[in-house]
């Protein structure tokens, strides 16, 4: 432990962060990344719903029976009225 050089580590440390961020900046603009994400968000068919609306759309019959079953048993409090 005596040899370790706190200096040199800092500047390792520092060094990784910049070629880390380097690195990510490189991909975000030379892979448009944006842009892909933003494609693919138009394309989607569920881009203006809610997502409780797309997860209800998406539940087959039984599991909707299941749930309605659970809201029937379930007491009636303020918290579940709202």
């Amino acid at each position: 432990m005596s040899s370790f050089n706190i200096n040199e580590a800092g500047f390792i440390i520092v060094g990784l962060f910049v070629i880390t961020w380097a690195a990510a900046l490189a991909i975000w603009r030379f892979g448009r990344i944006e842009q892909r994400w933003e494609r693919a968000a138009a394309r989607s068919e569920c881009a203006d719903e809610p997502y409780s609306v797309v997860i209800a759309r998406r539940m087959s019959t039984r599991d909707a029976r299941i749930v309605g079953k659970m809201a029937a048993t379930t007491p009636n409090t303020p918290a579940m009225i709202a």
